[in-house]
């Protein structure tokens, strides 16, 4: 019954309305939209607690269980694309309070789900940088374009060929923010 209902979450979960009831319910989902999109209308102190209770929100990919639906893979991208805002912008926050060390753990996670988007890479470098690193921890550096030209490096033919590249394994040219 209502009242059973009202008990076990609330008086104010159910609400009486001219046709029928109304479940009031906190939805993760509901609440993490809400903080993001409160996240550009205050102060960066406010907007980075709100983006961290955002992201702490977040579990796997969002309406997993609708995964494969038409109906809900434009829903889908969107939350996605919304999080990934969110991490990028906690990530920009958390670096300009100097928490290199918060940034560097989203920047990572982000760029390993998203390889291609540019945003986190250019977030990870400006951590790395600014943690005092100029690679991502082994030998060679995280800039982008190295990765491309040691595969190119590996199919070239001829010293000439290779004498054309830039020297990728030593590099150590600037780190843009």
């Amino acid at each position: 019954s209502v009242s059973r209902l009202r008990r076990v979450i609330g008086a104010d979960g159910v609400e009486t309305t001219d046709v029928g009831y109304l479940l009031r319910a906190d939805v993760d989902l509901v609440e993490f939209e809400r903080l993001v999109s409160l996240a550009p209308t205050v102060g960066d102190v406010a907007a980075r607690a709100a983006l961290e209770k955002a992201v702490v929100l977040w579990r796997d990919d969002p309406l997993a269980e609708f995964a494969g639906e038409r109906w809900a893979e434009p829903a889908r991208r969107r939350l996605a694309e919304l999080h990934a805002a969110a991490v990028e912008d906690l990530a920009v926050l958390q670096l300009d309070a100097g928490d290199v060390p918060a940034a560097l753990v989203a920047t990572r996670a982000l760029v390993e789900r998203e390889p291609f988007r540019e945003r986190p890479r250019a977030l990870l470098m400006r951590a790395l940088a600014e943690g005092g690193r100029r690679g991502s921890g082994g030998t060679r550096p995280s800039h982008p374009l190295c990765t491309i030209t040691d595969r190119r490096r590996r199919s070239v033919r001829s010293s000439a060929d290779i004498m054309t590249l830039p020297p990728c394994s030593n590099w150590s040219g600037p780190i843009a923010s």
